[in-house]
């Protein structure tokens, strides 16, 4: 018992971490893909940008909307085009769900009436940008902590509340002078007392201490009275504290000194009564268990059908919305999906005759109405005769894990700029196309595609610019295909198209006509109209090559022969191969 407050202490700790996502408000291109970078680089997903406060408010708005959604961290440049960081940063912190939110202020010089304003307005941090970004990465983590560190207080003090509220035992809080803080309703309800009858005075004349002849004691004397002055353990498997009544409570208790920060500012006396122990051993157990897997929903139901829900967790209520008034007593078939098929559920339960437990991924949804992705694990519960009482089923909502790793799989094949595929994927797609082709004897067509004159562009009108063109670029090349065709960019200004399911040779000349096409008319781009043009090689699956690196590589070869006879043209590897200029018959699309 003397662990009580300690396995308390742990069990506030064990709450869910929140996905580090993130909000860049910078007008600068540049500079947000560079804070982009260096925050995915130190774990942080999703980093959202925003160029002005409009489009942040928006993006606020949205998160705000979502009770899953929010910000760890917004990183806001201090001059915006539409507003100043200072009124941004009040809304922000007028938000609630946006009161543990770090909001860090970055500018280009010091100005100290811009600092005294944005902290006034609620900002975590003020930080003057150098070339090395390393300051700032160690001024946002710096200030995610401190943000921590308030949250987790809000919460450990609410776990605490909810927790004493219905706790199991008597608990009393004594100060440093030995006096009664805080007593909790079961040790009201053991001893007859209220709290506010008892608080301030010394605790042994609360219990009235006696010794086990029943003769009073000193108050000196009263072991928990000397343990909260002396700011010591002290344990006993037995005593006796008395009632108002007058009539005896015979009690099992430990004494624990209270610490804030590592200063004692009290002792903890958890208490319990004995005549009732073996009745509560069981909730103590199921209590003790609902401790050890929080923050996961808890489900305790009957072993006997139609398994009534008996018991459900603080954590069940938060993820799921339903209360234990609502959940009590109703059927644990109705509380998950049991997928499509309708012996899933007595399938399971055999299994949980047989193996004694089942686990697996299951839909489910809130009281809300959102359906999210659960991992649920049910195990039997026996008694010492080996008889199935209960069973007890943890969950846990994976959803946002499962995004992530959808997200961190899409951002492993997807080129981050123009978000076509990249080199690796579609070689994979590539091959998968071939491979089908080859079953039926159709053709698959590889355009590679390198646009003409995008370096002197690049050059004179900047990175952003730039890249915002080969953005523009990706978007015409997915107009010129079908939807059962592919589109990647290989890097730089190197784009390659796999056209599928082709008899003959025709539609990789349409369709590369149509790329030429589109990419020479005009393109604006940052209120600058922009010509450039391509040049395209095209290579033929199975005509010039079985091998799909072969075949990228031919379309290549071909491509800088169509660059050689003057850009803004399209050749075929066969047609370069022989030297020839024609191209190979078409015999249809």
């Amino acid at each position: 018992m003397e662990n009580g407050p300690e396995l308390c202490a742990t069990a506030f700790n064990r709450h869910p971490a929140n996905v580090m996502s993130t909000l860049i408000v910078n007008p600068s291109l540049e500079m947000s893909l560079r804070f982009k970078a260096l925050l995915e680089a130190a774990g942080h997903h999703p980093v959202t940008p925003a160029d002005s406060a409009r489009d942040a408010e928006a993006h606020l708005r949205q998160a705000a909307a979502d009770p899953e959604g929010g910000f760890d961290l917004v990183l806001l440049d201090a001059a915006l085009p539409d507003g100043d960081a200072e009124g941004l940063c009040r809304r922000i912190k007028q938000e609630p769900q946006f009161q543990n939110t770090a909001v860090v202020v970055t500018a280009g010089q010091y100005d100290p009436g811009v600092l005294q304003a944005v902290f006034l307005a609620g900002a975590s941090d003020y930080v003057v940008l150098s070339s090395d970004l390393r300051e700032l990465r160690v001024r946002i983590e710096a200030a995610l902590a401190r943000v921590r560190v308030i949250r987790d207080l809000r919460w450990s003090e609410r776990r605490l509340r909810d927790i004493t509220a219905t706790l199991g035992e008597g608990l009393f809080v004594i100060d440093l002078e030995a006096r009664l803080d805080f007593m909790n309703a079961e040790a009201e309800r053991l001893l007859g007392w209220y709290e506010a009858e008892l608080r301030g005075r010394d605790i042994a004349a609360c219990i009235r201490a006696r010794d086990r002849r029943g003769d009073l004691i000193a108050a000196e004397q009263c072991p928990i009275r000397q343990s909260a002055l002396l700011g010591i353990r002290y344990r006993t498997d037995e005593d006796v504290f008395w009632r108002r009544d007058g009539s005896p409570l015979v009690v099992a208790y430990g004494v624990n000194p209270l610490l804030e920060e590592g200063r004692r500012v009290g002792s903890v006396t958890v208490f319990h009564d004995l005549t009732e122990q073996r009745r509560h051993e069981t909730e103590r157990f199921l209590a003790a268990k609902a401790i050890e897997f929080s923050p996961e929903g808890i489900v305790v139901t009957a072993s006997a059908p139609p398994h009534a829900i008996l018991k459900i967790n603080p954590a069940f209520t938060a993820i799921t919305g339903y209360t234990t008034e609502e959940m009590r007593g109703q059927s644990a078939y109705s509380l998950f999906n049991w997928r499509d098929d309708p012996h899933f559920y007595q399938h399971l339960l055999e299994e949980l005759r047989v193996q004694g437990e089942w686990q697996g991924e299951i839909w489910t949804q809130r009281k809300s109405g959102t359906a999210y992705l659960a991992w649920l694990r049910i195990a039997a519960i026996r008694d010492a005769n080996g008889r199935m009482t209960q069973y007890m089923a943890i969950f846990s909502d994976i959803t946002t894990r499962k995004e992530a790793e959808k997200r961190l799989e899409y951002q492993a094949t997807h080129d981050p700029l123009t978000t076509l595929p990249n080199r690796a994927y579609f070689t994979t797609q590539l091959e998968r196309a071939t491979d089908h082709a080859r079953l039926l004897g159709q053709r698959v067509a590889v355009l590679f595609v390198d646009l003409d004159r995008f370096k002197p562009v690049n050059d004179r009108f900047g990175h952003a610019v730039g890249d915002r063109l080969l953005c523009v670029v990706a978007k015409r090349l997915l107009n010129c295909i079908r939807s059962s065709d592919i589109v990647a960019r290989l890097g730089g200004d190197e784009f390659v198209i796999a056209l599928t399911g082709m008899k003959g040779t025709a539609s990789a000349r349409r369709v590369a006509e149509k790329v030429l096409e589109n990419l020479a008319r005009p393109f604006l781009i940052h209120n600058q109209e922009l010509l450039i043009s391509a040049s395209v090689g095209i290579s033929l699956f199975p005509d010039d090559t079985g091998d799909v690196a072969e075949l990228v590589h031919y379309a290549d070869q071909a491509l800088y022969r169509a660059k050689e006879n003057g850009r803004n043209d399209y050749r075929f590897h066969r047609e370069c191969a022989l030297g020839a200029d024609g191209e190979p018959a078409a015999d249809g699309t």
